[in-house]
Parts: C-alpha cells; structure tokens; sequence
C-alpha cells in the first residue's frame, strides 16, 4: 500500500510537469502585423493582419552590407620642356610622360591630367537590422510564473547578447540560460649623366665615328668639343640605350619618332639648359666627394645642399612634375544578390569621378581640392561590385538545411539564428578587376528558429551570434529530465512524509478504539452490578411482604 501510494504521488507530478511548462515564445512581427499596447501600429499603420499582444520586448537579426573603399588618384602631369631627352641627361629618372616616344608626342601639350581608381578595394561586411526578420520576446508572468528576460543590443540595434529564464512555480519547472549571446630617384640619375663609367672606352652599340646615318646628327650635338666621343658621358647614356630606344633615326616617315630636320635644334638647347644649370653643380659635388683637402667644415652638409639643386633642375629641364592627390571612397553596398551587379561609381580619365552619392557610406570624406565630380552620365567607365555563391550555392550548408530540414509551421518558436551564405565580391569594370573578398551574407541564407519547450524539467540555451550575418558562433543545450535526482529526492520527502502522516492517524485511531472498547466493557460491568443490586432489593421486600427472613446476601 505504501509503494502504490508513492507511485500514485509521483505519477501526479509527472502529470503536472507534461501538462503545465514553463515556455520561452518569440514570434515574428510582419509588416502586416498590429501590435496593441505600443504608441502606434508598426509600418504605415495598417491595422490588417494579425493582431499581437505587445507586452514583450522587440528584436531584428541583421542584414549584411557589404563597405567597399575604393581609392581614385588624380594624377597632375607637367612635361619638362626637353623630357623627350631625359634618357640622355637624366637616366633612370622616368619622365611623367613615359616613354620617349609618349614624351614626343605630349611636346607643346603642356600639363595633363589623369583620373583612375587604385588597385587593392577593400570589402568589410557588418550589419543593420533588417526590417523583413522582426521578433517580439513575448513577456510571461503572474499567477505561478515566474520570468527575468536581460538584452543587449550594440550601437547598430542588433542584438548582441540575451538571457533569459521562466520558471512555472507550481510543478517548479524553469527554463534558464538563454544567451545569445611620387617620388623619382633623379639624384642616382643626375649623377650616371655626368660620370664616365671606368673602363669603356667604346660604344658598341654606336657609331662613334659619326658615319652612322642613325647616330650622325646625334652624336656630334652631343660633344662637339670633345675629339674622343668614347669619353662623354652624354654620349655614353645616348649610346647606353637600345637601338629601338635612342632617339637618332632619321626616318622622316616616324612622326613620332626623334628626327634631325625636327628635333637638332631642341637638343642643342637642351644640351646647353643642362651644361648651364645641372653640369656645373653636378662638377662642384663630385670635387667634394674626390677631394681629401676640403676646407668646409662640413662638407656632407654641403653635397646635400647640391643633390637638393641637381634634383630640382633636373627635374624642371627633363623629368617634368607629377602630382597626385587621392579621394578614399567608402561605400556601403546592400544589393548583395548573385547576378545583379551593383555600379558604385564611374570614371572619365580626363575629365573626373563620377560616385553614386546615395551608396556613400556617412562617414565618407569630401572630394579633395581640384578633384572634378561629375553626374553619372559623364564617365565613360563604370566600376561594379558582383556577388557570386563562393562555393556554389549547392555546396553551401544553409542551401542543404533548407532543402532538407522542414522548419515546423505551426506551433510557438523561441530565437531565431540565421546560417549565412559565403559569397566572393568583386570590384571591377568591364576591363578591369581592382579588388575582391570572400564573406558571409545574412539575407541569402536561411533562417532557423529554437524550440519554445521541451519535455524537461529544466532547458537551457548558451548562444554567441556573429552580429554581421545573425549566425552562431558557439551553441550548448542542456535539459533535466522531469524526474531529475532532485525531483526524486523531493518526491521522497513528500512520499515520506505522506505515510509518516497516515501512519500516526492509524495509531491514533487504534487507540481510540482501544479505549473505547476498554469504557465500553466498564460500562457493562457497572450495568450488570446496578441490576443485580436492584435485583436483591426487590427480592428481599417481597421476602418482608409474607413474612419471610431476607436471605439475599449483601
């Protein structure tokens, strides 16, 4: 009887545990969704759709942006007025034009100025709340039930970290734990133009005697005054360049070529700017760097004051000027969808940069002084950021859950969590790439959502969520069972106390009768004396009646 009585106890509980527990319910809210309580309706107040109980507290999972910071250079030219013969008096210093060719077709153009975007854009992805996948953490309590709900959101509204727990004091279930938690190197080149390397005393690759139709008109402006060509050191930059290079054809046909009937002139004046203003400086410096009896005191201070001037007249006479100023562009880019690109931005090369000012990021900068911003139909190039499935979308994990795994219609859900799919961007024209990244993307996953109960006694949830994509980061669960070590324990209390209770209630009726069965025989006792007595009595007056002597004994 006590086993049953016990089993009869415990099945109770079990009853009370299956049938009455505790819940942690978040439901989505749509835009067709009328949520009561709240200072108005959610989206353009349309009080169609399901109506809500707004006693909770609200949450978003993130939507991903791509930001994409590109670099544009714009690039200032300045040709030196006899850059086309830098090769000669300045090599190793590349002019800004370029090549000797390019140089002979900029002559007379004067400054040039070029727009493009740098190699290396940069793709960082984080998130924004995404409108499409609003929840509502229903608030419970009252009665026997007990909830304490903790969130924590970061500076962009996404949730960050969450605790919570709901305890239903009747059969003492409780579900806790919830956390979702330009320079030019002109000082080597100035100094090859005007020292004679040791040792060559002959140009292979001229004609040093002049009779060379190529070389012949070349080679004498060069060095007139000297009788031993081998010894200039012009001639020897001259001579130094490959055959295709040097300027010395006299091709009349080669426009773009150097020709005598055309350019004789200009390199005589260029020889003489550079005898004038480069050569004497250049003899002052390597006096200094030969000399052992300098009477300077310092003379390294000096030869730094002349390598500056060398620099600056080389650079005026043949190399030419070349400025560059450079506009950092962050944008923030939300269309991430496979086979939509998404221009960010166009290039004029001569004319300016052409940003979409609407996928600005706000933190961006303005355009730097000089820099031309034009409207989009102005440039000529545009660049785009594409998207792709990087694996394919087949071989991703969130496309397998999804194809796979039914997610339940019907029924109360808990936190949602997303499996983020990874794609490759790339920022690129129709010419060029200038940079790509692989990240994760929020909105072309696929949303999973928690069970709201369990058949537990107790259901705990550890979650940390990566806050750009709304995807886990850790995960752990733990359930008790409904008869856990301490429900047993607690079951054997109260079972014990059950029959101590019933056992004492049986003594005490025991006794009870105990004693009334002991006043009952008493009582018979008395009963049967009082008419035995009375008995006596009536005999012993009837003996006296007829004379008779009383033979009852007392």
């Amino acid at each position: 009887m006590n086993r049953f009585g016990l089993a009869a106890v415990a099945a109770g509980l079990s009853l009370g545990i299956a049938g009455c527990g505790a819940k942690l319910v978040v439901v989505p809210v749509t835009s067709e969704t009328t949520v009561t309580g709240t200072d108005q309706k959610l989206a353009d107040g349309r009080s169609s759709g399901a109506t809500l109980d707004g006693e909770g507290i609200f949450y978003a999972l993130p939507r991903t942006v791509a930001r994409v910071v590109v670099k544009v250079d714009k690039v200032v030219k300045q040709p030196a007025p006899y850059a086309r013969f830098a090769p000669i008096f300045a090599p190793g210093a590349e002019p800004p034009c370029g090549t000797i060719v390019k140089c002979a077709a900029l002559t007379g153009k004067g400054e040039t100025t070029a727009y493009d975007i740098q190699q290396g854009a940069t793709f960082s992805p984080f998130g924004e709340p995404d409108p499409s996948k609003v929840f509502m953490v229903k608030f419970t309590g009252g009665k026997a039930i007990d909830q304490t709900l903790s969130m924590a959101w970061n500076e962009a509204g996404l949730l960050s970290t969450t605790s919570a727990s709901v305890t239903n004091r009747t059969t003492d279930i409780v579900i806790s734990g919830l956390k979702l938690a330009t320079s030019l190197a002109t000082k080597a080149a100035a100094g090859s133009a005007t020292v004679v390397k040791k040792g060559i005393t002959m140009f292979p690759q001229c004609d040093v005697t002049g009779a060379s139709p190529n070389d012949a008109w070349v080679l004498p402006i060069l060095s007139p005054e000297t009788a031993d060509l081998s010894t200039n050191p012009l001639v020897a930059n001259y001579c130094s360049l490959p055959v295709t290079d040097r300027p010395g054809r006299a091709d009349e046909d080669s426009r773009d070529d150097f020709r005598q009937d055309r350019d004789a002139e200009l390199l005589r004046l260029a020889k003489h700017a550079y005898l004038q203003r480069v050569a004497a400086l250049v003899s002052q410096r390597t006096t200094l760097l030969t000399s052992t009896s300098s009477q300077l005191l310092d003379p390294l201070k000096y030869i730094e004051k002349l390598e500056t001037l060398i620099e600056q007249q080389v650079k005026e006479l043949f190399v030419g000027s070349k400025s560059t100023k450079t506009w950092e562009m962050p944008f923030e880019v939300r269309q991430l969808q496979p086979g939509s690109p998404q221009s960010i931005l166009g290039i004029s090369q001569e004319l300016g940069v052409c940003p979409r000012t609407e996928l600005l990021a706000p933190d961006a900068k303005p355009a730097p002084d000089g820099f031309a911003v034009l409207p989009t139909a102005k440039c000529d190039k545009t660049a785009a950021v594409s998207v792709d499935y990087h694996p394919g979308r087949d071989q991703q994990l969130f496309s397998r859950i999804k194809a796979t795994v039914r997610e339940p219609t019907t029924g109360e859900r808990s936190f949602r969590y997303m499996l983020p799919a990874q794609i490759k961007a790339t920022l690129a024209t129709k010419e060029q790439t200038y940079g790509s990244a692989v990240f994760a993307v929020a909105q072309l996953g696929h949303m999973v959502s928690l069970p709201a109960k369990r058949h537990a006694k107790t259901i705990s949830y550890d979650l940390a969520m990566i806050e750009a994509t709304g995807g886990l980061k850790t995960f752990k669960l733990g359930t008790t069972g409904a008869l856990d070590a301490g429900t047993v324990d607690a079951l054997s209390a109260a079972g014990g106390t059950v029959l101590d209770a019933r056992n004492a209630r049986r003594k005490e009726d025991e006794a009870a009768q105990k004693d009334a069965e002991t006043k009952a025989d008493e009582l018979t006792i008395l009963t049967r004396q009082h008419s035995l007595l009375k008995l006596r009595d009536e005999i012993c007056e009837l003996q006296k009646k007829y004379g008779l002597a009383c033979t009852v004994q007392p």
